[in-house]
């Protein structure tokens, strides 16, 4: 494996001369002690729009193998579908994440309402400026399965903190989770900053 890293990096530094490499799949020792020139991992399984089980969990594994793996690399978690009936979940979750926010959809089947509401007016964006992580008082508790635990997510951009609350349980019930509506709001100091409010 690292011989196969090591190749890896090299022809990109060769080829490409910047650091655009999106690593999938990382999760193992063996990358995290081998890769020295990936930007961005992957933290999770991939996104499966056709799998209901799977909708609130991944969101739950990223935020939680982000508290490694955040340390070392920037968290990738992974596309998504705009036009997806998780599409608002799983948006609220990334401008939260601290990662790299990319959809799959098929062209021309995007939702730019739902995108917009990940940018600025002026299309500019207030990335999150670590690893979006669980909250200290979720760590110990299981927000998918208990039946009783809300996920926190917390991060912090150029002008405030910010932190969503998200539904992860009933994962495996194929029930749609519930959204959380982004908006923008300015603070005391009228600085903008992406506020999450639930519907």
């Amino acid at each position: 494996m690292r011989r196969y890293q090591e190749a890896l990096e090299e022809s990109l530094i060769r080829n490409f001369h910047r650091n655009n490499l999106i690593c999938g799949m990382s999760l193992s020792n063996d990358y995290i002690y081998s890769s020295k020139h990936g930007a961005a991992t992957r933290v999770s399984e991939d996104f499966m729009p056709m799998e209901p089980t799977f909708q609130t969990l991944h969101v739950a594994a990223v935020a939680f193998n982000s508290l490694l793996m955040g340390e070392i690399a920037v968290p990738d978690w992974d596309m998504f579908f705009s036009a997806h009936y998780t599409a608002k979940f799983h948006a609220a979750a990334r401008a939260l994440g601290g990662c790299p926010v990319y959809v799959s959809d098929k062209p021309g089947s995007h939702n730019f309402n739902v995108l917009k509401k990940l940018v600025l007016p002026d299309g500019s964006i207030l990335r999150a400026r670590y690893a979006g992580c669980p909250a200290r008082d979720c760590l110990f508790s299981d927000p998918v399965l208990d039946g009783k635990s809300l996920l926190k997510i917390w991060n912090l951009n150029k002008f405030s903190g910010v932190i969503g609350v998200f539904n992860c349980q009933r994962a495996g019930s194929g029930h749609q989770p519930p959204v959380l509506h982004m908006s923008l709001s300015q603070n005391r100091h009228h600085c903008l900053f992406p506020a999450l409010s639930a519907p």
